[in-house]
């Protein structure tokens, strides 16, 4: 699966599902196809750009502090990602900085912005690499390009989400069927 830029899944010498690695683990075609990638490290396939979701909350750079804490209570977060107006990650701006900053007038975001953090990943970071990233962050993890453009971000629940879903599909096989009335099983 690491090797392969195409992969072709066979059945009886038949094609059932043709795709990139990251295609075939998460949308596989058919329940034989999640039984036959079910064992496969997928944090070592998957990429930041596969398990990304569009950013809820960005505060442009030339924003007042007023407009941004607006932007986050509405989006009920105590924290934003800060972008240039050609999308470039700038930093991040919390809310109790801001309204703060609010109660003292301030005009612009400047000096409010941590620039330290998040450091951006790129998106063909491996899934295995973000986890660490991802626990000592209070925010999602940012996905830049080469540019510093914001791509995307990845919240915990979505990396746990990514390595979990195929595997509730192989795991809703192995479920025992309960038995029928009157078979004979549990004492009936």
């Amino acid at each position: 699966m690491r090797i392969g830029d195409r992969i072709a899944v066979m059945r009886e010498g038949r094609i059932v599902q043709i795709g990139t690695a990251e295609e075939i683990l998460t949308d596989p075609a058919n329940d034989y196809v999640a039984r036959f990638v079910a064992d496969v490290d997928r944090t070592r396939v998957l990429t930041a750009s596969s398990v990304m979701e569009k950013p809820l909350v960005t505060v442009l750079a030339s924003t007042g502090p007023r407009t941004a804490l607006r932007t986050m209570r509405e989006h009920q977060t105590s924290a934003a990602f800060v972008i240039g107006r050609d999308r470039r990650l700038v930093g991040r701006v919390r809310a109790t900085v801001i309204a703060d900053a609010v109660q003292e007038n301030a005009q612009s975001l400047d000096g409010l912005i941590d620039l330290e953090e998040p450091e951006p990943v790129a998106p063909d970071t491996p899934v295995a690499d973000l986890f660490v990233r991802c626990a000592e962050s209070d925010l999602p993890v940012p996905v830049a390009d080469g540019d510093g453009r914001l791509l995307g971000v990845i919240p915990r629940v979505t990396l746990l989400a990514a390595l979990g879903a195929i595997n509730s599909v192989v795991d809703e096989e192995r479920k025992p069927v309960p038995a029928k009335k009157g078979s004979g099983v549990d004492g009936e």
